[in-house]
């Protein structure tokens, strides 16, 4: 007769000490890759969301710059000695007369003076002031009327294009006291890569953007479509 109770059985299935340090070992690992992974998929969504809020920045940026432009005077006037445009453009500076709509500023003629401030992070600022009969100079923009339109890992650039025989011919400085560039471009540069963020923003100079004379003293203002000042026949510049 057998007995009921046989005693342990040695045979079961089961884990060693080495194999479950294995196990946790492997599993480490797996999490240590998972984590990984999340970080970069982290990042990257930082960095697609960074490129996002900088391409809508620039968008924003360039409609305000685009209408500028568009309302662009050719105001010019005699220092004393010969005519000029109040029109001035360096690749880090753009400054010339524009008619803005009725809302929400005060309608009426202002100097708009782009700028840019700070290295390797540049700030692009647009200040204006309400063009004064007479002035020649910017008298400067007051603290509410200066904005902050761009900014972040980028640098700004202005070029002045003007066309020839040969086509376009480009300035970083705009030589001409006596012309208007055809074409303003603002490139945008990442400072981290030195490849532009975003295509080149050109705007061309529309031909009808002439007012009248404001000022009772003889400022001049041209008319000429091509926008260069022309001398008539009494000696004086149109």
């Amino acid at each position: 007769m057998s007995s009921a109770f046989a005693g342990p059985r040695h045979d079961e299935a089961g884990f060693t000490l080495i194999e479950l340090i294995v196990c946790l070992t492997i599993l480490a690992g797996i999490l240590a890759l998972l984590g990984g992974g999340l970080r970069s998929l982290s990042h990257g969504a930082d960095r697609n969301n960074e490129r996002i809020q900088m391409l809508d920045m620039i968008s924003r940026a360039f409609d305000i710059l685009k209408r500028d432009v568009n309302g662009l005077q050719r105001i010019a006037i005699n220092d004393g000695t010969s005519g000029r445009y109040l029109f001035s453009g360096t690749s880090e500076h753009l400054r010339f007369v524009t008619i803005e709509p009725p809302y929400p500023a005060a309608e009426g003629p202002y100097v708009v003076d782009y700028s840019v401030s700070g290295k390797p992070q540049s700030v692009l600022i647009r200040g204006r002031a309400p063009l004064q009969p007479g002035q020649f100079t910017y008298s400067g923009a007051t603290p509410a009327n200066r904005v902050n339109l761009l900014e972040g890992r980028v640098s700004y650039r202005f070029r002045y294009g003007a066309r020839s025989d040969k086509g376009m011919k480009w300035y970083d400085t705009w030589p001409f006291a006596t012309r208007l560039p055809q074409v303003i471009s603002l490139d945008i540069i990442d400072t981290r890569t030195n490849l532009p963020a975003s295509p080149a923003f050109l705007v061309q100079l529309r031909a009808n953007a002439e007012i009248g004379c404001l000022d009772e003293t003889p400022t001049m203002c041209s008319a000429n479509p091509n926008g260069e000042l022309v001398a008539t026949a009494d000696g004086s510049q149109l």
